[in-house]
């Protein structure tokens, strides 16, 4: 039995079918255990695997859709092996692709954005490599996606649903959501309502309708507004929340491990901002140390967002925080600093949500720093195994190996941490004692 880095994936994603798995070769003989750094069969090259797959369409000279597939051909095999298939935004028709588009609702300042940047995409796997199919012919594969409101759009709503005359600046939202066909999903502004919780009463905190808090009743009565749109498939509003409130505990430790790793990221950002002002070298080296220090994982989107903040630090994105040298309200900007790592695991949300429900989302807001910071880190392309996908950023790491190549040699092994699988009160203890600290240093 082979176990690769993937695998730690697949057991999280299904425990019980991975364990079964196992079973069922343990009983057949294989009994061998082989640790690997990827997935290997004898006809490649032993120790790269799907590595050597992502280093070879890295480096093409012709990376459009055709050039990727030809360069992918060979491949074949292990490609369907192991359920892998590369994403790329769409650029012209390739015979060795399926196409996929999501409607873009676009109403005022309100968009919808993908998470991984195409609203146009085309899939390359094993069948369509291998397929035999009349030059101009296209297939057009059918997608799961949903649009996921974040916790302003669900608000919107609520109140167009409440008084249509007096917040009819909605109607043109409401109308593009509610058409027939979408798939509306509220994780983002559920999100934000367990985070609150979680800190208004601690790390035991469970979703429950009859909290009394402010802002817990204030949740469960938006939920029951936007059941009255009839966008959700259950039919009955009390199955609508319990199933909300079921699905949800379950996962909520999950969830604030998330949140104060994105926080703990933000603020190691921003003390790297005060210690270094615009020495970019130094800045990603504090935060790639520090995260090694706390065992926290450098994923490539999270690269991305550091990448950004050291190029562009006026981007939009960060326009809330940024300005350290001028707080004038330390509470108040805390707020501020709340928000975003808010926006930071929700733009994570989608390796540790939806890869697991196999969909692509788009998320619904009105906010225009994250649909920003979306656009701005879009993948250059994406490589599914399984239902696990990662972002490549091809252009991005090349100018990371051109400006940093110190710091972002991709041959060592220290680019990159794994989390050692930390429980929510560890990394809580881990954010507590950084944001003391980071109090401390704006403070002097």
């Amino acid at each position: 039995m082979i176990f690769t880095p993937y695998d730690t994936n697949r057991l999280r994603l299904n425990p019980n079918g991975f364990i079964q798995e196992i079973l069922e070769k343990f009983i057949n003989g294989d009994t061998q255990m082989i640790f690997s750094k990827e997935p290997i069969i004898k006809e490649y090259p032993k120790n790269e695997g799907v590595s050597y797959i992502v280093d070879e369409i890295s480096n093409l000279d012709d990376s459009s859709t055709e050039g990727v597939a030809l360069a992918l051909k060979k491949y074949t095999d292990f490609m369907r092996e192991h359920k892998i298939s590369i994403i790329k935004e769409y650029d012209v028709h390739c015979k060795m692709a399926y196409s996929g588009e999501i409607p873009n609702i676009n109403v005022e300042n309100f968009t919808t954005q993908s998470f991984c940047g195409f609203n146009r995409f085309q899939i390359i796997d094993a069948y369509t490599l291998e397929r035999n199919i009349q030059e101009g012919e296209t297939y057009v594969k059918p997608i799961d996606f949903t649009y996921a409101l974040d916790s302003n759009t669900a608000s919107y709503l609520g109140k167009f649903i409440t008084n249509k005359s007096i917040f009819s600046q909605y109607e043109a939202l409401y109308n593009e959501i509610v058409k027939d066909g979408n798939n509306i999903d509220i994780f983002p502004y559920i999100f934000e309502n367990i985070i609150n919780g979680i800190r208004d009463f601690g790390l035991n905190f469970k979703l429950n309708k009859n909290n009394k808090n402010e802002t817990q009743v204030g949740f469960f009565e938006n939920l029951k507004k936007l059941h009255e749109t009839k966008i959700f498939k259950e039919k009955s509003c009390k199955n609508f929340i319990n199933k909300i409130i079921k699905d949800h505990n379950v996962t909520l430790n999950i969830y604030g491990i998330l949140y104060y790793q994105s926080y703990i990221f933000l603020m190691l950002m921003l003390e790297a901002k005060i210690f270094y002002k615009k020495s970019s070298n130094k800045i990603i080296k504090y935060v790639f140390d520090e995260m090694r220090k706390l065992d926290i994982p450098i994923e490539n989107k999270l690269k991305a967002i550091l990448y950004i903040f050291v190029e562009n630090p006026n981007h939009k994105f960060f326009s809330k925080v940024i300005n350290i040298e001028n707080i004038s309200d330390v509470n108040m900007y805390f707020k501020k600093v709340d928000n975003t790592s808010r926006d930071i695991a929700i733009i994570l949300s989608e390796r540790y949500i939806y890869d697991r429900l196999n969909i692509f989302s788009f998320v619904a807001t009105y906010d225009q720093g994250l649909i920003q910071i979306l656009q701005d880190t879009k993948p250059d392309f994406i490589i599914k195994i399984d239902k696990f996908k990662m972002p490549i950023y091809r252009s991005i790491i090349y100018d990371m190996r051109r400006k940093y190549s110190a710091i972002f040699s991709t041959d060592e092994q220290g680019n990159y941490t794994r989390s050692e699988n930390q429980t929510l009160k560890e990394i809580y203890k881990k954010y507590k004692s950084k944001r003391e600290n980071f109090i401390k240093i704006i403070n002097d």
